[in-house]
């Protein structure tokens, strides 16, 4: 498989891997609304995984889409908490033990995005990273070397 989009009828949740994190007596524990939100995101990603996990490097892109009743919002960027890259550790966390890949190492490219929207949302992307990813890589190197002097 070479690519898979699933779109997720959800309201993102506020409690992410940080938040729904407690450490005591020397052990690390979830919070019921953090396990929750995790059953959530299994119960419908479970539908969709794949019959053998996706191999080699791959790009992970996720929307999150809150819902909002103010026309004036619709369509912007959400710039409160809770943070991308907390709410994109449980999403990875979960798709790795679903078995969509063999391990969220192979993620070398990820984007996401927080956004108002009329309707409730999660848009999950992944993408085997072709030779067409080769150019954008090629294109991100120069410009590195160009800031870097090498």
């Amino acid at each position: 498989m070479d690519k898979l989009s699933i779109f997720l009828p959800e309201q993102p949740s506020k409690t992410t891997h940080q938040s729904g994190t407690r450490y005591a007596n020397n052990r690390t524990y979830k919070t019921a609304s953090l396990i929750g939100w995790e059953n959530t995101l299994k119960r419908h990603l479970i539908k969709h995984v794949p019959e053998e996990p996706m191999k080699g490097a791959l790009y992970l892109g996720v929307v999150f889409g809150f819902a909002t009743c103010d026309k004036k919002k619709v369509g912007k960027w959400k710039t409160t908490r809770p943070d991308t890259d907390n709410m994109i550790k449980t999403v990875k966390d979960v798709l790795t033990r679903l078995g969509y890949w063999n391990d969220d190492s192979q993620v070398v490219f990820e984007t996401c995005r927080k956004m108002w929207t009329e309707k409730a949302g999660i848009l999950i992307t992944i993408e085997n990273l072709s030779e067409g990813w080769l150019l954008y890589t090629s294109d991100y190197i120069e410009q590195l070397e160009k800031f870097t002097g090498d």
